[in-house]
């Protein structure tokens, strides 16, 4: 197999140096199109996927969701890009990538939407998290195609409703696709580990709602900001002696009202975001969250509040990705010549969706694992042009890899578990 591998890695770096130029000219415009959830208008990143797809190769459709939907979720115009290479058949590839991102927010000394590149690394919202996986793909794919020819069916799904819980992207099209009985997924992730489990997340918006008056009105009561500040410490607390004890977590992460200086606010919002290990469920941390809310509500009965939960995301546990996770991570290791381990990620992720099909997911794509390191979802996002080819070269290897031994290549990753002795 290591022959195989590194007979596909000799033509693939062939390719590859012959196309790094353009493949680095897409991405740094995809990260000049702003695509921030909530809210985003996704046509204008969708179409020029589209346009870069077709370019290299690909039968596209592009995907419009229902503007209804698309609201429901917090998204102005929601647009998925599906894009196929290879023949048709009953075993197929698939690989989901995200093009939607958070707001760039404060401490930034690059231009977020700028598309820098400097010293060998690329700056901009998305380059990390995750245009640079939607990229990886697309190109790495078009590459292995060069080297072999396509014996099944590669189909890419890029998706613009990650930061909103993937409802709109990835899950409404398993349901509505008539997929291969046999299927295999890569989502994104890092390139120096392959991840084949990741936590889960509630997020809510709790609205509290109390009685607006004069601040010069001296009574105690439907104060909605002071009964605000208080839920957000019983938070902080249970997540202190309870939430963290299972390596879970909570966020206060937004907490406004308010309308003047001299007024008591009749209204607060809260956003929480509370992660949860693979260890835990879904459910059982719900009826937390909300014994947390029901204790604070009976020393604030003055107080109506109200909750919005605006994504559930379910642990991965890894069960069913095992052999596939295992296989990829050798191919991993000898491609790169290092050490590529299997490993969990504290994030929720779209690959969720497709382990919830019972489809073996892998997450993997380009840059480090570290998110403070990379400035995930934080100031100077970036990407080293290191990781991103390393990242294309293990991907199109692989894909070559399997495209080589034919289309029953991809049986082996079914109906095994880890510790199943096999």
């Amino acid at each position: 197999m290591a022959e195989r591998v590194n007979r596909h890695w000799n033509d693939i770096c062939r390719v590859q140096d012959q196309m790094m130029e353009t493949m680095i000219e897409d991405f740094l415009e995809l990260l000049q199109i702003p695509c921030e959830n909530p809210g985003a208008d996704m046509t204008h990143a969708a179409e020029y996927l589209a346009g870069v797809a077709q370019r290299l190769g690909y039968r596209v459709r592009v995907d419009h969701v229902p503007e209804s939907e698309a609201l429901e979720h917090s998204i102005t115009k929601a647009v998925n890009i599906l894009a196929d290479i290879g023949p048709k058949g009953n075993q197929a590839l698939l690989l989901n990538a995200h093009f939607d991102t958070t707001a760039p927010g404060d401490g930034w000394t690059m231009n977020p939407y700028g598309g820098v590149m400097q010293d060998g690394v690329i700056y901009g919202r998305g380059a990390a998290v995750s245009k640079s996986d939607v990229i990886v793909y697309l190109y790495a794919v078009h590459i292995a195609k060069q080297v072999v020819h396509p014996s099944f069916p590669v189909h890419l799904m890029l998706t613009g409703d990650e930061e909103m819980g993937g409802y709109l992207g990835p899950q409404r099209l398993l349901s509505a696709e008539d997929r291969e009985s046999l299927v295999v997924a890569i989502c994104p992730g890092s390139t120096y580990m392959v991840m084949d489990r990741h936590g889960g997340a509630l997020l809510w918006i709790i609205t509290l709602t109390g009685r607006a008056r004069h601040a010069a009105v001296s009574s105690r009561g439907g104060d909605s900001v002071e009964a605000g500040a208080d839920l957000i410490g019983d938070f902080y607390r249970y997540r202190d002696a309870q939430a963290s004890l299972l390596r879970g977590w909570l966020t206060c992460g937004i907490a406004r009202g308010g309308v003047a200086a001299n007024m008591v606010s009749g209204s607060f919002q809260l956003h929480i975001d509370r992660r949860i290990d693979p260890r835990e469920n879904v459910e059982t941390v719900r009826v937390e969250l909300r014994t947390v809310l029901q204790r604070w509500g009976e020393r604030h009965l003055d107080i109506d509040w109200d909750v919005k939960e605006v994504v559930a995301a379910e642990p991965m546990d890894g069960a069913e990705n095992h052999d596939w996770a295992e296989w990829f991570a050798a191919q991993a290791t000898t491609v790169l010549q290092q050490p590529i381990t299997r490993g969990a990620s504290a994030l929720y992720t779209d690959a969720r969706h497709f382990a919830q099909e019972h489809i073996p997911t892998v997450c993997y794509g380009a840059g480090r694992s570290n998110l403070l390191e990379v400035g995930a979802h934080g100031p100077n996002e970036h990407v080293a042009v290191k990781d991103l080819s390393n990242a294309v070269n293990v991907i199109s290897t692989i894909v070559a890899t399997l495209w080589n031994e034919g289309p029953k290549s991809l049986a082996r990753f079914f109906g095994s578990a880890e510790g199943d002795g096999r």
